[in-house]
């Protein structure tokens, strides 16, 4: 675990920190699950007299069930990933090529939250009797590639804090 605790959140410097690297708050996008390929155009099919036939790379599938044989050919080929993976991983390599991380949205609700979050963060201490260590990034490790940016450290501890300040009550 590498800890930047040198910058500040929102600057320049911590957007360049988070440059072509897998963060927390987008991680849903990169891991969600991959799906079977679709079927290939190129197998071919035959009703048989004892079920079903697919010729497909050389390979004959038959079986009395026409959906199973479909999914035998279709694990023999890569997995594939939603678009919303292919798109972060595109964004990622973007900001590696040309060192430009676009900067966030900001809604009325986010800027609400930031300008509550040291008052929040007070009130945590104060309730909880623990210190919290403002800090701007964390890498999982040395390479680099995967991040979070909590809204702080629990002193003597390796627990994150994350803070909601709520614009309504509901949001």
């Amino acid at each position: 675990m590498i800890v930047i605790d040198d910058i500040e959140q929102g600057t320049s410097e911590w957007l360049k920190t988070r440059l072509g690297v897998i963060s927390a708050s987008r991680a849903s996008e990169f891991s969600q699950q991959s799906k079977l390929a679709p079927m290939p155009e190129d197998a071919t099919y035959e009703k048989t007299k004892d079920g079903h036939c697919f010729n497909f790379n050389g390979v004959v599938y038959t079986g009395k069930n026409k959906a199973v044989l479909q999914n035998e050919i279709r694990e023999t080929l890569p997995r594939v990933y939603p678009d919303m993976r292919g798109s972060y991983m595109a964004e990622l390599v973007g900001q590696v090529c040309t060192g430009f991380v676009p900067d966030e949205f900001s809604f009325k609700q986010t800027e609400w939250g930031k300008d509550h979050e040291h008052e929040a963060r007070s009130y945590f201490e104060f309730e909880t009797g623990l210190k919290v260590n403002e800090v701007a990034f964390i890498y999982r490790d040395e390479s680099r590639r995967f991040g979070v940016s909590p809204d702080g450290l629990i002193d003597g501890k390796k627990i994150g804090l994350e803070l909601k300040c709520p614009f309504t009550t509901k949001v």
